[in-house]
């Protein structure tokens, strides 16, 4: 059974891992990452949305939608980044045709006290502060939240492991973790 520490009143807080595509060295790739804080089954992530390439606008999504973005990011790019965070159960099982979606999520082993509109005042501050999108900007992002959420480290590394090092550090990505949830790989009759 996965457990959280912190007393009963505070939220659970769940990583949810999407994966993007193959990286050398990794069996499973590289991931999208976002923080889903609160009920696993109906709470939003907060999440960078990732416009696809580096040097973008920077655009953070929530539970209501859009929480902050970059400046620069204007019309129809903005519009685009217009969704809430995903639940936990759309970490993985993506749109693809050919069935190669992976991902999904893992209980944290901290619980936060805090409330949407404080991660979402946290959220502006920290996106003033990164108005671009760059590689695995969503991991530094769900790496500074959880830091504001819990006053405690992240437990695990991000994809800016190097490849040189990744067969030590493996075990330290969250994908590897034996309650990691895998969304995609769940039997159609459950």
């Amino acid at each position: 059974m996965m457990t959280a520490e912190g007393p009963d009143n505070y939220r659970h807080i769940w990583l949810g891992c999407e994966q993007l595509g193959d990286f050398p060295g990794d069996v499973e790739g590289c991931f999208h990452w976002g923080l889903v804080v609160g009920d696993p089954r109906t709470s939003h992530a907060f999440e960078v949305t990732g416009q696809g390439k580096p040097g973008v606008p920077m655009c953070v999504v929530g539970p209501n939608g859009i929480v902050a973005h970059g400046p620069a990011l204007t019309g129809k790019e903005l519009e685009a980044c217009n969704r809430k965070g995903r639940t936990l159960d759309l970490y993985g099982p993506g749109p693809k045709q050919d069935g190669t979606n992976r991902g999904g999520y893992i209980l944290l082993p901290r619980k936060t006290d805090k409330t949407d509109a404080e991660i979402e005042a946290w959220t502006r501050e920290w996106v003033q502060q990164h108005p671009v999108y760059g590689i695995v900007q969503c991991q530094t992002y769900s790496h500074a939240l959880y830091v504001f959420l819990t006053g405690r480290p992240f437990p695990y590394y991000d994809g800016k492991v190097k490849l040189e090092t990744l067969h030590v550090h493996a075990t330290k990505l969250p994908h590897y973790q034996a309650t990691f949830q895998w969304t995609c790989r769940k039997s159609s009759t459950q």
